[in-house]
């Protein structure tokens, strides 16, 4: 299955099975033993098809509920979908409409500082459009299918307890209780607020910008395949990490003022949450992405003798989110 003709077959395959037509097919990414775990194409420039893995039997089921979901008028940038369906060999796939432009990552340092701003403006705005969405298709999804979601989280907080637990070299047992104590206490209590539609992976890769009559704009979101019902720190932890803050690029530095223009219009309509800084702070630990960030913090000289509060904010900045406790 690794040459090109073969995958270029597999989408042939769906096309013909979902009675689309198309003029050319270029593949984009393919799946393997490790990652990525889907097939993506581009049909004649207009149209993407994704063909999942064979570790992705739910994720076809949550993309297909979360673009049934987003409004048919496109005031919520995203991809639409064109058609679902399994190909002969078992396949499933989805057929959807293509967003212009390319990553945030690759137009970073070509975007005016006026710009980025109002890109964050934009994704702030849109954010905030997604978290109002219905939550009947994800739920439907979530009832019908084995949810992942909670054996995932259960993992996770064994993992961060390990973490914290193998650290004993560095943290006192003091700090280990205090870290520990959050994770298991307090940080369950901000995450089980009333859940909302997120999208759970707002990466740089994932949002899309463009530009047009000389502007660059935000294009859409793209890649719906862990949309979940749960809370808006979520999405709002992902998008300072790895949208906003610059640490998946070596010569970027953190962008304050993006985050908070994109906050600003987050919160637009509504009062920003109560303690925003610690309730982003109990969404990420919770997430895989930590395990990038915990350990260069053990590295540091401490500076106070309030851990928990000392960690949130070396990750979700004071002049960004607010107070830490």
């Amino acid at each position: 299955m690794g040459s090109t003709g073969n995958w270029l077959e597999i989408a042939g395959a769906a096309c013909d099975h979902a009675g689309v037509a198309y003029n050319s097919i270029e593949v984009l990414t393919t799946w393997g033993e490790e990652w990525p775990n889907n097939a993506v194409f581009r049909l004649d420039g207009e149209r993407i098809l994704k063909v999942y893995g064979p570790r992705e039997e739910r994720s076809v089921h949550i993309e297909r509920a979360a673009l049934r979901t987003l409004p048919n008028d496109e005031t919520i940038p995203a991809p639409r979908l064109v058609a679902a369906g399994d190909i002969p060999e078992g396949r499933p796939y989805l057929v959807m409409t293509a967003i212009p432009g390319g990553e945030m990552a690759d137009a970073w340092g070509q975007m005016a500082r006026r710009e980025l701003l109002a890109v964050a403006e934009e994704v702030g705005a849109h954010l905030a459009a997604v978290h109002r969405l219905p939550q009947d298709e994800l739920a439907a999804v979530a009832r019908r299918c084995p949810d992942r979601s909670e054996q995932a989280i259960k993992k996770r907080d064994a993992d961060r307890t390990a973490d914290i637990i193998k650290a004993a070299e560095t943290l006192s047992a003091r700090d280990r209780d205090d870290l520990l104590q959050f994770l298991h206490e307090e940080a369950p209590r901000h995450l089980d607020g009333s859940p909302k539609v997120t999208h759970s992976d707002l990466s740089h890769h994932h949002v899309y910008v463009s530009r047009e009559a000389g502007k660059w704009r935000m294009s859409g979101i793209i890649d719906w395949a862990e949309a979940a019902l749960g809370p808006p720190e979520w999405d709002i932890a992902c998008l300072w990490h790895w949208t906003f803050n610059g640490v998946w690029h070596p010569t970027f530095s953190a962008e304050w003022e993006a985050m908070q223009a994109c906050l600003r219009s987050y919160y637009s309509e509504e009062q920003p949450a109560d303690r925003l800084a610690r309730r982003c702070l109990a969404a990420f630990l919770y997430s895989p992405w930590v395990d990038l960030i915990w350990p260069e913090f053990l590295k540091r000289e401490r500076r106070s003798k309030d851990i928990v509060r000392e960690l949130t904010e070396y990750m979700f900045a004071p002049e960004v989110f607010g107070p830490s406790d």
